[in-house]
């Protein structure tokens, strides 16, 4: 009887960890694919203990308790305004060398309303981007970043001059989907897509191929969505980044 209990109890461990296991592997499930957002990751900020800001120049001191994360929200710091033509300078406090930085950023097609429009203001098209790397220069350990979209790469011009409509036009079916993987903290907030889909499609309709880098090209442009500052640090034989989070402040 005494061994007929303990089986008993195995089993129901058993169960409850089976049960377990499928609840967990039911929740990961649910978000399986959806990429994280900024608002997932540590916020730094000049308020943060490990910044501090002198002689034009940031101080990131990643030695910082506060900054033993890989990636940070680092809006506060590094978008502080796309229109400005100097780099930003920026110092990483660390006993560790900077082997190189880049700054990424990834664009995407935007397709805007007109006024008339009862539609949200743009919809990115999250399907069909392009992803630009631009080698950041170090001097005496201070990185110059760059905070004005400066990009000069032929790639990205035959990238986007060669979508087509029927590009554009498939992609605006995705839209709903797109936006819930990319969880992007724009959210877009529709329930009746198929209603306004017809709207950004009848838009879309008089798109020509190469338009979205034309000087006119409204309604159709490219827009940045998520900038990074990723920092490649190697301290004896352990290699190691950091990256800083920012997302473009794109329409009103």
């Amino acid at each position: 009887m005494k061994q007929c209990r303990v089986t008993m109890k195995k089993k129901e461990f058993l169960i409850f960890v089976l049960f377990a296991i499928s609840i967990i592997t039911f929740t990961n499930c649910s978000n399986n694919g959806r990429n994280k957002s900024i608002d997932d990751y540590p916020k730094l900020n000049l308020n943060s203990s490990c910044v501090t800001y002198t002689d034009d120049v940031v101080i990131i001191d990643i030695n910082n308790s506060e900054a033993q994360f890989d990636t940070f929200n680092a809006h506060e710091i590094i978008g502080s305004n796309y229109a400005v033509n100097n780099p930003l300078k920026i110092k990483m406090k660390s006993d560790a060398d900077i082997v190189k930085a880049e700054k990424i950023t990834y664009y995407y097609p935007t397709i805007w309303a007109g006024k008339n429009d009862k539609v949200m203001q743009f919809v990115y098209l999250f399907n069909l981007g392009y992803k630009d790397v631009i080698p950041l220069k170090i001097v005496d350990g201070i990185i110059d970043y760059p905070v004005r979209d400066n990009v000069i790469d032929k790639k990205y011009w035959d990238y986007f001059e060669s979508i087509t409509k029927e590009q554009m036009l498939a992609s605006i079916d995705s839209v709903p989907d797109a936006y819930d993987h990319k969880n992007t903290s724009l959210i877009y907030e529709s329930n009746s897509w198929q209603l306004e889909s017809k709207i950004w499609k009848r838009i879309a309709n008089k798109y020509k191929v190469g338009e979205l880098t034309d000087e006119t090209n409204e309604p159709f442009d490219v827009d940045p969505y998520e900038i990074l500052l990723v920092v490649t640090f190697c301290k004896g034989d352990r290699t190691f980044t950091k990256t800083f989070c920012d997302e473009a402040v794109v329409g009103n």
